[in-house]
């Protein structure tokens, strides 16, 4: 695994990719395929896509968007979340074209013995857990999308983070969603685990991705709107970055081939 990456997020709605603002309102990108192509082609080390209405409408996995992922041929591994709700869920999306699984509803609904079976059919490398956060009064607590109010179950959380059940947690900032350079560094530094976190929510810029990725906790940050606003994004956030990451930025190969021509 990478030492520190830059994972693009796709956000998917009703089989469209959707800017997303505290999952509360959306806008349209396009296809999903097409924008994760574009991030495969930028040079991202990951592409994480969230599938946001396959369990709320009690659905599996979002088949037709991972087909049209796998009609793309991607070089970048692809992490899935969204609809997995069993180990048969688990396996399919596997199958289907996904290195690795997202998994948040199946926390949200204490789900333990189904987790637990995932992570020993296809090992702990290949589970991220996904955690809506936010801090009050220096405490962490775990927020459930449909009703911010109400938090989650958090001595089985944190039993399932620090018993390598998963390779890393996502820890999303549920209120800066969206919104750019806002992402809440407290929530890494007052989350304790044993496992590498990535961080996610209000990430838009160079600096702050670079700041947050020099925390020892972090692995990764994850981005999602703000690499679709400017030309060469990826590239010009891993330009910026003062460290070793083993993917670089793909577009120098091709100009250098211009170069003195």
């Amino acid at each position: 695994m990478l030492k520190k990456r830059i994972i693009g997020v796709v956000t998917v709605l009703n089989g469209w990719a959707v800017q997303s603002i505290g999952y509360r309102k959306y806008l349209p990108l396009g296809r999903p395929n097409i924008i994760a192509e574009n991030l495969d082609r930028w040079g991202v080390d990951e592409i994480m896509i969230i599938s946001i209405d396959r369990t709320i409408n009690k659905l599996g996995p979002d088949k037709e968007t991972l087909d049209l992922l796998n009609n793309k041929s991607l070089s970048t591994p692809i992490c899935y979340g969204g609809g997995i709700r069993t180990l048969r869920d688990a396996v399919f999306v596997i199958n289907n074209g996904a290195e690795r699984l997202l998994l948040d509803s199946i926390i949200e609904k204490n789900s333990i013995n189904e987790i637990l079976k995932i992570s020993e059919k296809l090992g702990s490398q290949s589970l991220i857990a996904s955690l809506p956060l936010k801090v009050n009064n220096d405490k962490i607590h775990f927020i459930n999308y449909k009703n911010i109010n109400k938090y989650k179950d958090e001595r089985m959380i944190h039993d399932l983070l620090n018993n390598s059940v998963f390779s890393e947690a996502l820890i999303i900032d549920l209120e800066n969603e969206g919104i750019p350079q806002s992402f809440n560094k407290e929530l890494i530094k007052t989350f304790n685990i044993s496992i590498p976190t990535i961080a996610f929510g209000g990430i838009s810029d160079s600096h702050q991705a670079s700041d947050i990725l020099k925390d020892k906790k972090v692995s990764a940050v994850a981005i999602g709107n703000f690499l679709n606003y400017k030309e060469h994004s990826v590239q010009k956030i891993k330009d910026n970055i003062k460290l070793n990451f083993l993917r670089k930025s793909k577009y120098k190969k091709v100009i250098s081939k211009y170069k003195g021509s």
